[in-house]
């Protein structure tokens, strides 16, 4: 089999890598700051990490990746809330479809949404998607159909841009197995007339292009230089499993900068100042002597003799050695501390709360905190991350996402849209109307309530109108209470009359 090495997708995985210069120095170097395993040196794969002698590059990247998914993607609550167009309501409405009918509907569509994400493990996959994000300032997060989602660093993908930082092109690197290959595919390999002797334990490359081809993305597989048939090759944006993600992304550039890029300078600083620390301790740690050259003490002797023994000496013959550096090893100490303070402030580690008790409130406070440090990370992310998981999970639960008929809101953050939120309004709403109540008798009559209510539920926020009944209905239950209050007291008069017999009867 004679095959064309220029026209593999090996070769354009080789262009495209070429293209990442020092990109991998950089990372491997910000994964030892922090947490080494998110990208160590090919040779280290299976030995012992280079780690950082503080650990607080490692406390920060865990603290901020795990505040950032917990926002982004919430435990307790859910990121998202289906929601049906105008149009569509007054489609449903004019077909009478009961409105209780149709939100339940929608909320078990939700719940469905987010037990499938469970099921792919979603949260786990995208706190290592974090970690790489912070450090690495990218990530591919990978959502197969009916499987665990997947986490690439940019050691196993490599990304193509346009100047404004739209995908063009994507290329995954996957090592399997021989045996994982269906028989065909096995076959081909064998025949592929390389070097390589294919055979059970044999690794071989998965290489998978995305690539945008008229508003499509188009999908192509090859196994080492063997192309492969896939059953689906092409995807609309929306639709794409495969999401790419950066922190920082400059205009023409292909990959983008981390967190722990911009503080790289603090980094250095305190893994310089924390090994020259460590080494200056155990120096003056080191037991040494200084023996007087004129003194009669054998130390031979000294050295072999049990405690408590007898020796020819005078006091000041041998004197220990002091290093006098505990003032300069506080300075270091200070410098230290200096650094850390910054750290922790970049990465937020300053504040913290109990996860299993987090409210509304709280979680915009951590949106805005993310908005207003990171500049924009937050809002990026809602488009470019909760926006896209939530669409394509909702795509495979049989739900036909549409601007025109039902979509999905993002209900955590910055805005007050979530269901927490509106619960939250509308209880200010309530309470706010309670205080009439309050008000002295003749104060309320010169109240005109509906416009009150109007005006309080405007500037709540609250649509209050379908929880308001109409002025016939209002009347009609007047009516009904009437006649009940007119019933009972006909018949407390009936029962008055009949007891007034009883006892006219008992005297007769």
């Amino acid at each position: 089999m004679i095959i064309d090495e220029k026209a593999t997708l090996k070769h354009r995985w080789g262009v495209l890598e070429g293209r990442k210069a020092d990109l991998h120095t950089r990372n491997e170097k910000y994964a030892k700051w922090t947490l080494p395993y998110i990208y160590p040196r090919e040779e280290q794969k299976t030995d012992e990490l280079d780690t950082d002698l503080d650990s607080v590059g490692a406390r920060a990247v865990n603290h901020l990746s795990n505040k950032l998914v917990e926002t982004l993607f919430p435990t307790f609550r859910s990121f998202l809330k289906l929601e049906v167009s105008h149009l569509a309501l007054q489609e449903l409405k004019e077909a009478e479809v009961p409105l209780d009918v149709l939100d339940k509907a929608l909320v078990q569509g939700e719940k469905n949404a987010l037990r499938a994400l469970d099921r792919m493990g979603h949260r786990t996959a995208a706190t290592l998607g974090a970690k790489h994000l912070i450090i690495t300032g990218n990530t591919l997060m990978y959502y197969p159909d009916s499987k665990r989602a997947q986490v690439y660093g940019t050691r196993d993908y490599c990304v193509s841009r346009d100047l404004s930082g739209e995908v063009l092109e994507m290329i995954t690197r996957d090592i399997k197995a021989f045996e994982t290959f269906t028989s065909d595919v096995q076959a081909k390999l064998k025949a592929s007339g390389g070097e390589i002797k294919y055979e059970d334990g044999t690794n071989v490359t998965l290489y998978t292009q995305i690539k945008l081809e008229d508003d499509k993305f188009v999908v192509t597989q090859a196994a080492d230089m063997i192309d492969l048939q896939i059953p689906v090759n092409s995807y609309a944006k929306k639709d794409l499993p495969w999401v790419p993600l950066v922190w920082n992304l400059s205009r023409g550039d292909d990959y983008g900068r981390g967190l722990v890029e911009d503080y790289r300078g603090a980094f250095n600083a305190l893994d310089v100042l924390s090994t020259s620390l460590l080494e200056g301790i155990i120096s003056a740690a080191t037991v040494k002597f200084l023996v007087n050259p004129a003194s009669v003490v054998d130390v031979a002797k000294m050295n072999s003799a049990p405690s408590g023994s007898y020796h020819v000496g005078r006091d000041g013959d041998i004197v220990a050695v002091k290093s006098d550096k505990h003032l300069d090893f506080q300075n270091v100490r200070v410098v230290i501390q200096d650094y850390t303070g910054q750290l922790s402030s970049a990465f937020l580690l300053n504040s913290t709360r109990n996860a299993e008790r987090v409210t509304a409130e709280e979680i915009r406070d951590d949106a805005r905190e993310l908005e207003t440090s990171f500049g924009g990370l937050y809002s990026r992310f809602t488009e470019d991350w909760q926006e896209r998981v939530a669409r394509l999970v909702l795509s495979r639960q049989d739900i036909m996402v549409s601007d025109q008929t039902i979509f999905p809101v993002i209900v955590t953050g910055l805005d007050t849209l979530s269901r927490l939120g509106d619960i939250d309004n509308y209880r200010f709403f309530v309470e706010d109307l309670s205080l009439i109540g309050s008000l002295p008798e003749y104060m309320q009559a010169y109240m005109k309530v509906p416009e009150l209510m109007t005006w309080v539920g405007n500037n709540r926020g609250v649509d209050y109108t379908k929880f308001l009944k109409t002025n016939d209905e209002v009347a009609a239950d007047q009516a009904q209470q009437a006649e009940q209050e007119q019933a009972a007291l006909d018949a407390q008069t009936e029962a008055d009359v009949a007891a007034g017999a009883g006892k006219e009867l008992v005297k007769q």
